[in-house]
């Protein structure tokens, strides 16, 4: 699996090498990854990334789930960063979302 912080960027739309803002990605990466732990997402102490080092496989490791997580952090993070202007657009985004912390907890579950 690759780089949290770059597969991060690109879902959001920011080149990997454009750097500028990569410290307010992260920080909301991060706040994205505390609300997958508190759903039981990840080590129970906590995870953090401070850099494009840091692999999707620190956090979990390779399962269906990590295909749910990723996908929630991505989301959310554009959510944080970059909300959609438009209503429509913003209220899918929640949507999308909502749907993929259903089914962490789902996946979790069984």
């Amino acid at each position: 699996m690759g780089s949290i912080l770059t597969d991060v960027k690109k879902m959001i739309g920011v080149g990997e090498e454009y750097d500028h803002f990569d410290v307010d990605i992260m920080v909301d990466t991060n706040l994205a990854l505390a609300i997958a732990t508190q759903m039981g997402v990840g080590p129970i102490t906590g995870f953090s990334i401070s850099g494009p080092e840091v692999l999707w496989t620190d956090f979990i490791p390779e399962s269906p789930l990590l295909h749910f997580v990723k996908s929630f952090i991505c989301l959310k993070v554009k959510l944080i960063f970059d909300p959609p202007t438009n209503g429509a657009a913003l209220e899918s985004l929640k949507a999308l979302i909502a749907e993929q912390e259903w089914r962490i907890i789902s996946q979790l579950e069984t």
